[in-house]
């Protein structure tokens, strides 16, 4: 059994367990561990993480987290534990700008869905956001060749008209709700019932 405690040392014994869990993983072997789009993180997550971050010196373990500097304010909890995270203590900040006209170059002859695709194009069309251009290959990829990619958008809109009567209507009721939504609100809203929610969101 284990004692209750007061709700700073639980959450101190919750951390510590966490912790524990981690290095008994890297014990075995080195361990990665990949936080992405941080700048979504509650207080709690980024508590966690500089409690981790402090303890993983003596352990093998990289830890790597992604943000978006124009999603996270200069308030926002995420700036507080950069700063506090020195230099010294083996970490590193990387700020990845947006792509160029030569790396696009050099991506085109390495993607061949759209090595027959203007670079300048693609360039425009991703507005140099690799996460954009990426999107625009799968577009591709899924069946519209001849399409130039003339803009995220239309990708995107290309790829909801082949979405299924169901799918669509998760994203429409998830775009309603806003940019974040649970499943609980999905299913209260579509009345669906647990399988039909599923493979609408499938």
């Amino acid at each position: 059994p284990i004692s209750r405690l007061d709700g700073e040392s639980e959450r101190i014994r919750l951390f510590e367990s966490l912790f524990r869990s981690l290095a008994d993983l890297a014990a075995q072997r080195p361990l990665l561990l990949v936080l992405e789009d941080l700048h979504w993180a509650q207080p709690a997550s980024l508590e966690l993480l500089q409690f981790l971050l402090r303890r993983v010196s003596g352990v093998p373990i990289m830890i790597v987290v992604t943000h978006r500097d124009e999603e996270s304010p200069q308030l926002h909890a995420l700036h507080r534990v950069r700063r506090e995270t020195q230099p010294g203590a083996g970490s590193a900040n990387v700020w990845l700008g947006h792509l160029s006209i030569d790396d696009m170059e050099r991506l085109r002859e390495n993607v061949p869905d759209v090595r027959d695709r203007p670079a300048e194009s693609l360039l425009a069309a991703s507005q140099g956001n690799p996460l954009f251009l990426t999107q625009l290959v799968v577009d591709v990829r899924d069946g519209e060749p001849d399409a130039p990619p003339a803009s995220l958008q239309a990708a995107l809109e290309r790829r909801v008209e082949r979405l299924s009567d169901e799918a669509r209507t998760a994203a429409e009721i998830a775009a309603c709700i806003g940019e974040r939504f649970s499943r609980e609100a999905m299913r209260e809203v579509s009345a669906w019932d647990e399988a039909a929610l599923t493979d609408a969101l499938d």
